[in-house]
């Protein structure tokens, strides 16, 4: 019983940690996202399925999200531009949150063919730029 209270406080604590650096790094509530991106947002959650993991992905991308992404008052943009990062590093995130320490990092890199991106929205930044950073191109 009482390492069930443990678990269910670690637990909410997580929850607390995720929903805050989600609104510090979008600027704003998620409520306020578009349905397109509440969808996106929920397919993330869906496949990152603890909170614990889910903090460790924001996380992990929060020092290049903040040095690439030009912080704006469009929530939907800076939303548009997280999860392009996390869908960049998603597959090797998995894998360094299963082991995190059998990876060494430079030898971290996507599959381009694996990035999904939403042609259909006017993002903000030349990508070119980031590839080139991450080994892609």
């Amino acid at each position: 019983m009482a390492r069930a209270k443990k678990d269910n406080l670690k637990e909410s604590q997580s929850e607390e940690i995720y929903k805050n650096l989600l609104e510090m790094l979008i600027q704003g509530d998620r409520k306020n996202l578009n349905s397109k991106n509440k969808k996106l947002l929920k397919d993330f959650e869906k496949e990152v399925d603890t909170y614990a993991k889910r903090v460790y992905f924001l996380h992990y991308i929060k020092d290049l999200y903040f040095e690439w992404n030009t912080i704006n008052s469009d929530i939907n943009s800076n939303f548009n531009q997280l999860i392009y990062l996390l869908n960049l590093y998603k597959e090797d995130l998995h894998k360094q949150f299963l082991m995190p320490y059998s990876i060494d990092p430079k030898y971290l890199k996507t599959d381009k063919t694996k990035i999904n991106i939403n042609k259909d929205e006017k993002l903000m930044k030349n990508y070119l730029d980031l590839e080139k950073k991450v080994g892609i191109v």
